[in-house]
Parts: structure tokens; C-alpha cells; sequence
């Protein structure tokens, strides 16, 4: 894993895979969110909730946004809220490991960080 690491943490590949998170975020607030928001009627969809929701709340929610409204949360905003997090682990996996070896911390046990 500390081989694989050290050959992906170059400039390059830690600018791209960045730049990919960073679009993947960009479209979730600007285009999956809002289609789905049309069907919500004012509620907020659940990714939009990070104090917590409860039983109740989804429930409302779902029959709030209907047969269409959760086709499209299944089909758009899901998939990429699922892909996003794991973007986002290695893009900066791989940017703590570049600047580790740009420190030449690199060989000690903070790799493991």
C-alpha cells in the first residue's frame, strides 16, 4: 500500500484527482440537488441535513417527493453522493502524501496517517 501510495502522490495525479473531487462536489449543489428539490416541496432532501433526520421526517420526505421525485434521487443525487466520499479519501490521501514526501517525512510512521 506504501509503494502504491508513493507512485500516485506526484503532482500530476494529485492535481487530477483533485480536480475530479472538486467537479463531483460542484455538481451536487448545482445540478442532482436542485432537480431533486423541485419534487421536495420545501422540504429538505436528507444529504441536506447534518444536524440528523428522523424516521418521521423520511418518511414525509419520500411520500413528499413521490414515485418521480425518488426515481430521481435514486438514479441522480445517490450515486454521486456514494462516489464522493471515496474522491475525496484519496484525493487527499494522495495530497498528505505528497507534501510527506515533499518534507521527506515520507519514510517515517506518519505515512500511516
Amino acid at each position: 500500500m506504501k509503494k502504491l501510495i508513493s507512485k500516485n502522490s506526484n503532482g500530476k495525479t494529485v492535481t487530477i484527482s483533485v480536480i475530479i473531487t472538486a467537479i463531483i462536489y460542484l455538481i451536487m449543489p448545482t445540478v442532482t440537488m436542485p432537480f431533486v428539490n423541485e419534487f421536495t416541496n420545501g422540504m429538505k432532501i436528507l444529504d441536506l441535513l447534518p444536524g440528523g433526520y428522523n424516521f418521521e421526517y423520511v418518511v414525509a420526505l419520500f411520500n413528499t417527493l413521490g414515485e418521480e421525485g425518488r426515481y430521481s434521487y435514486l438514479c441522480y443525487q445517490i450515486p454521486v453522493d456514494m462516489v464522493f466520499p471515496i474522491l475525496l479519501a484519496i484525493s487527499n490521501s494522495l495530497l498528505i502524501a505528497f507534501f510527506l514526501k515533499k518534507t521527506d517525512i515520507f519514510r517515517t510512521p506518519f505515512i500511516y496517517l
